[in-house]
């Protein structure tokens, strides 16, 4: 039995040694690279960071950002003593959209830095997801011109990418290893081999 789960995606993940990820400079130019995609969703994007106030010891909270520089400089640290970028997840629509219209996101992306995913030697990961329909929809050159571009600017020094559900089935009414849950790192073995670690290793 098919849900609206078993909708595939396809996902690239770039490990990077960037140490621009907390720049705003940077996530302006990442938001300016995916336009032609995010542009192209009928939805509006939810966008959750993780920003940590070294000063006071808490989580920073954020209310209604938008997918844009004027809001990325809230969060990428730029100006903002004592704020630390770890992890920031951008949903076109939102989980509790998807839920009530019973779709999966037209784009996801997902990035963290080193002090966060503490199995990678990498400054940060960055993961991006499309929806194959929504691939579809806006043309595959033109997704494949865009993911290229993004590359160009991350040079990152490993890549993967992979085509696989939002959710995978453990039976047909219990679903596990949701796509925006997965963080695919990887660990340095023997000085130069790529290891992905439990659970993970299908990715290589």
């Amino acid at each position: 039995m098919q849900t609206f789960l078993d909708t595939v995606h396809t996902v690239q993940v770039f490990y990077c040694d960037s140490d621009q990820f907390d720049q705003t400079a940077f996530w302006q130019k990442i938001i300016d690279i995916l336009y032609p995609l995010t542009s192209k969703s009928v939805y509006d994007p939810v966008v959750i960071p993780n920003v940590y106030n070294t000063a006071t010891e808490n989580w920073v909270v954020f209310n209604n950002l938008q997918w844009n520089g004027i809001d990325a400089k809230k969060w990428s640290g730029a100006g903002n003593k004592g704020l630390r970028l770890e992890k920031i997840a951008v949903y076109f629509p939102s989980m509790e959209h998807c839920y009530e219209e019973k779709i999966t996101p037209d784009i996801f992306l997902k990035a963290s830095v080193k002090a966060t995913e503490k199995e990678t030697r990498y400054a940060f990961v960055f993961m991006l997801a499309l929806k194959n329909t929504f691939i579809k929809k806006i043309g595959q050159k033109e997704a494949e011109a865009v993911l290229a571009k993004l590359q160009e600017f991350l040079l990152p020094v490993f890549k993967i990418k992979k085509e696989r559900a939002w959710a995978l089935k453990e039976s047909e009414l219990e679903y596990r290893d949701f796509l925006h849950d997965l963080f695919p790192s990887v660990i340095l073995a023997n000085g130069n081999d790529f290891v992905f670690r439990d659970g993970y290793q299908d990715w290589a």
